[in-house]
């Protein structure tokens, strides 16, 4: 399992946290679909050396990994408390989907918060956080969203046990096209 659980309890925290990213990784928190489009302007110094060699340890690590693509998976929740959430990157190896930290460690290391294999995926759905299905939307909206949307991924472990993760997206149309990357990727592909 990549991250905790995302349920209604955690609404606001997540909310928030897409909201305000933390200052520690500034502007990266909002290049993924989970936090709208574009990147905005920045006044902190360092900031496009920080994103620049950050882009470049991180095309490193994806050669490295011989990574056929990588897409964005929205948020998970780590840890219980304090509560912290990351944004996640899915970088699809030719075995395993790969989920690393958006933000780097710093240091040209990419923190890979947990990996499964392609095969193992089973299900992908978009739920709302009550875990009701989400309709795919028409076309993408430029109305801020009235709910957090999730991408629930259920996968088979190696012991044969079902297991599942979850990524929050503040945009139904964001999470679908994780989702679809997810049924794209998978081995053998899911239809749906």
């Amino acid at each position: 399992m990549i991250g905790s659980r995302i349920g209604v309890g955690l609404a606001s925290e997540i909310v928030d946290a897409i909201l305000n990213p933390p200052p520690s990784v500034p502007g990266l928190y909002r290049t993924l679909g989970a936090y709208g489009s574009g990147e905005g302007s920045m006044s902190i110094i360092g900031v496009d050396d920080f994103r620049e060699d950050h882009r470049l340890a991180f095309d490193r690590w994806l050669e490295a990994q011989h990574a056929e693509t990588v897409f964005e998976s929205g948020v998970v929740v780590v840890g219980e408390q304090p509560l912290a959430t990351k944004p996640v990157l899915v970088a699809v190896t030719p075995a395993d989907f790969v989920f690393v930290d958006e933000g780097g460690a710093g240091d040209g290391e990419m923190p890979e918060l947990g990996r499964f294999a392609r095969s193992s995926v089973k299900t992908v759905d978009v739920t709302d956080l009550h875990d009701q299905h989400v309709p795919e939307p028409a076309a993408e909206s430029i109305d801020e969203p009235d709910a957090l949307s999730k991408v629930v991924v259920g996968w088979q472990a190696e012991g044969g046990q079902p297991d599942r993760d979850e990524f929050a997206f503040r945009s139904a149309w964001a999470a679908w096209e994780a989702a679809h990357r997810f049924r794209r990727f998978a081995q053998p592909p899911l239809l749906g």
